[in-house]
């Protein structure tokens, strides 16, 4: 009699990888190799990919929220022009 081999289960799993910390972990790296006089451009550089990365965090969260009004009915309710005026006034730093 031959018994079937269960695997294991798997009640845990590994965290996802984050890109950007593995290309700002690469940043550093590469900062700390560059001869002296060249720092300061790769420095630069980083800041660069980090504003974009910032913008792309951004732009998806606006997204995001623009999605949870528009299945709240907001969108309909109050027209496009308000809901961006409040996303848009959220994102400044306002509160009206």
């Amino acid at each position: 009699m031959t018994y079937p081999i269960k695997p294991p289960e798997c009640k845990w799993a590994l965290p996802a990888v984050d890109s950007a910390e593995l290309v700002f972990a690469s940043w550093v790296r590469v900062i700390e190799s560059a001869p002296i006089q060249n720092r300061p451009a790769l420095l630069r550089m980083m800041a660069r990919d980090a504003a974009s990365w910032a913008d792309a965090q951004r732009q998806q969260a606006i997204d995001d929220i623009w999605e949870v009004a528009t299945e709240l009915g907001l969108v309909t309710k109050f027209g496009v022009v308000a809901v961006q005026d409040a996303i848009a006034s959220g994102f400044a730093g306002g509160a009206s």
